[in-house]
């Protein structure tokens, strides 16, 4: 019950008497605390054999359906994540910016007008269901049934209790409404699928999540039914809805409360704007955005960033632990228990973060990442276990971040305000009032409009900024750098330039997998991927040993 109420609290004091690792007692399961780096890597190391996550999450099988995701063999798991991570591979987040930016700028055209105020976290929750149904479910639901699918997710969310976790299918209103909304949806989906499947000609067109699922096959050659097509998109709405909702929200208001205290964060993100904003008003009209602009805009990235640090939207990572999982030499995860680690807890760890609970940007602009230890910042997990949707996250809410903050002029007019650990997905609580100032338009931001357009045009798709080798540095071969492929002993080639990242490789978010699958070879392509922040070239520097020569 204590760690229902409290739950942070109640892992705080059992770390203070027992140490970086212990269990929990609950009811009738076992549950081991991992906290800190080391402890972490029996979690993040772990395979999904060891270590399943589907029987801690059931309770989320009403709400995705039957057969889907944490309803199936680990096997058939894999082939749907497989199936979806391809509409987030880097060639298709490039889609995405545009998009979201016209979803915003449409958002605040139809409901704000010149002044007023607003819940800030409220706002971000409706704009970012639009913006996610636009980029992920497809032409049907954005320009015909929006209306309808925002009716029922919201009924779907709502069904998502504390009850629900111990309780899934406890006869309460909620539940009932839940079962309803989801039984629509999968109607909903249905009627999408056999009108696409009726013109197969014109469903070539579509790129988006639904058609990619339609398109694709099981090894074992079956493709996948209409419901768990219904419910792979609902598991990706929830996905991206939520952890972009809370994230915007901190952000914005780490960044309000810094401005009405003196602080210059929030001037230094619109000053940032305006420097690859390629031309005057472009991002308050919803132009200009792409995965090159976001990549200039590293303080934005540092903002997002910290605000995860601060507040993750998701405080724990449960797995259940189906072998004995090693620690260290004398301890284990006992067969069977729940184990867990916690991202809010981790975070804010001070012997890893100075000064853990102050919102401070500047530590991921400035700070050197490679001494960070490893499974130290876990906001979206770590390793092999990252989220898919990390960078997907990352886009969506600096894209509509720029456009807001351009169009905008904001004050925060209630108290900072705390966090609700009484929920799943970890809101402030509210209400979050803001006080908005539509801003006149601008003739002088951005590129000046006497700048010949060929200058524009440079402006609005800048590269990253790799600094020029020194012609002290040694020169190699692309035959030699070939031969540091090993996770030990792992060089790159970006932009002609060679890179030894081998003290890095146990850090990269996005796990050793990716850099192995380049390693010793040509990485240009990848490191400049959407997925990627404007501080890598920054991060690459500490790592040069000189340029390739053909």
């Amino acid at each position: 019950m204590k760690f229902a109420s409290d739950p942070l609290g109640t892992i705080r004091a059992g770390r203070q008497q027992c140490g970086d690792v212990f269990t929990l007692r609950m009811l009738t399961e076992q549950l081991t605390v991992l906290i800190g780096p080391a402890p972490h890597a029996a979690f993040f190391n772990s395979t999904d054999e060891e270590a399943d996550q589907a029987d801690v999450y059931k309770f989320m099988t009403p709400i995705f359906g039957n057969g889907v995701v944490y309803d199936c063999p680990i096997e058939k798991r894999r082939q749907q994540m497989r199936a979806l991570g391809a509409a987030l591979k880097p060639g298709n987040l490039r889609l995405y910016p545009e998009i979201i930016a016209q979803e915003t700028k449409r958002y605040f055209d139809s409901r704000w007008g010149e002044e007023g105020t607003a819940d800030i976290h409220q706002t971000f929750a409706d704009l970012i269901i639009q913006t996610g149904s636009a980029t992920l479910m497809g032409p049907e639901i954005r320009n015909e049934l929006f209306d309808e699918m925002y009716r029922l997710y919201q009924d779907l969310d709502k069904g998502l209790t504390p009850l629900s976790v111990f309780f899934p299918y406890a006869p309460t209103a909620a539940h009932a409404r839940r079962d309803a909304a989801r039984k629509s949806i999968g109607q909903l989906f249905t009627k999408i699928i056999h009108k696409r499947r009726e013109d197969p000609e014109a469903s070539k067109a579509n790129q988006d999540i639904v058609q990619r699922l339609m398109d694709f096959t099981y090894s074992d050659g079956s493709k996948f039914t209409e419901d768990e097509i219904a419910g792979m998109m609902v598991a990706t709405l929830f996905a991206a809805q939520h952890t972009s909702n809370v994230t915007a929200t901190w952000t914005i208001l780490f960044l309000l409360e810094d401005a009405r205290k003196g602080g210059n964060y929030l001037k230094r993100a619109i000053e940032e704007m305006r420097k690859v904003e390629p031309e005057p008003n472009a991002f308050r009209d919803g132009r200009g955005i792409d995965h090159k602009v976001l990549a200039d805009q590293p303080w934005l990235y540092a903002c997002v960033k910290e605000a995860i640090r601060m507040h993750p939207p998701i405080i724990f990572l449960l797995r259940r632990a189906l072998v004995d999982i090693p620690i260290n030499a004398e301890m284990h995860v006992p067969k069977g228990n729940i184990f867990m680690v916690s991202n809010a807890i981790a975070q804010r760890l001070p012997e890893v973060f100075e000064r853990p609970d102050e919102y401070l940007p500047d530590r991921w602009a400035t700070w050197d990442i490679s001494t960070l230890p490893k499974y130290s910042f876990i906001g979206f997990g770590a390793g092999i276990h990252t989220c898919m949707g990390e960078s997907f996250a990352f886009l969506q809410v600096r894209t509509i971040l720029n456009v807001l903050l351009s169009t905008f002029e904001f004050e925060l007019t209630t108290e900072f305000p705390t966090p609700d650990y009484e929920s799943i997905v970890v809101m402030p609580h509210g209400p979050n009032i803001v006080h908005y100032r539509r801003k006149a338009r601008d003739a002088s931001s951005g590129v000046p409009r006497s700048v010949p357009a060929v200058a524009q045009q440079k402006a609005a798709a800048p590269q990253l900024d790799f600094k020029e080798v020194d012609p002290t540095t040694k020169l190699f071969t692309r035959a030699e750098v070939a031969l540091h492929n090993k996770r030990d002993d792992l060089w790159l080639i970006v932009r002609g330039k060679v890179y030894d990242i081998s003290s890095y490789v146990h850090l990269h978010q996005g796990g050793e997998a990716a850099l192995l699958r380049v390693a010793g070879g040509e990485a240009t392509e990848q490191v400049e991927g959407p997925q990627h922040p404007g501080t890598v070239p920054t991060l690459l520097q500490r790592f040069l040993i000189g340029s390739v020569v053909d």
